[in-house]
């Protein structure tokens, strides 16, 4: 009975770094195509390339769904990412949780609620504490952040699309579900710090 006991904990247990989240799921280099198949927009004029188009996006979605991922969203988001300070062992960043893939659609940590009058989704500052990794001066996270070196790294889920109005038109994009979050310095790789969800 003990070890039916034993094996339940393990099953639950959080993983205990963000690496050993990360080596269980697959990484997605191109998150673009994820988010355009997940979206499945087809304005094709005719008609039988629009149905081809649905076909595809409609089996691409699925290969996504319920599949955990990892994402490097690089660096140079200095204007999502700001360092607000140190508290004893532990830094914090204020972050825009919103991701540019590339292809006019936008990747989202929450949905939003609202555009601005430029079409882009508004989206409240995220707080990301964390233990720092190593010794590192809060002159020197500030300096990193404004300048747009620090790496972020995501690991979460696809959620559902969503789409707001912008005037006549509408702004789609897709809600990525946040499992862990890991900020590093972008020119020599180490951590700052990590977060699990």
């Amino acid at each position: 009975m003990t070890s039916i006991w034993a094996l339940a904990l393990v099953m639950v247990a959080k993983p205990a770094s963000f690496d050993a989240l990360k080596a269980d799921t697959s990484e997605l280099d191109r998150p673009g195509n994820a988010v355009s198949a997940i979206i499945g927009i087809c304005n094709q004029e005719d008609p039988v390339d629009r149905m081809h188009c649905q076909e595809n996006t409609a089996e691409e979605s699925k290969k996504h769904r319920g599949k955990t991922y990892y994402i490097n969203l690089g660096a140079n988001h200095q204007e999502l990412l700001e360092f607000e300070g140190i508290r004893g062992s532990k830094a914090r960043f204020l972050w825009v949780p919103i991701y540019d893939p590339g292809n006019g659609y936008a990747l989202t940590a929450k949905k939003p609620n609202k555009v601005n009058k430029d079409g882009w989704p508004v989206l409240k500052k995220e707080v990301i504490d964390g233990a720092l990794k190593g010794d590192v001066a809060a002159s020197d996270l500030r300096r990193l952040a404004r300048l747009g070196q620090v790496n972020i790294e995501i690991i979460g889920e696809f959620k559902k699309p969503w789409a707001l109005r912008h005037g006549g038109d509408k702004v789609y994009g897709v809600h990525f579900k946040l499992k862990g979050l890991r900020l590093s310095q972008a020119r020599s790789g180490d951590t700052i710090l990590e977060r699990l969800y």
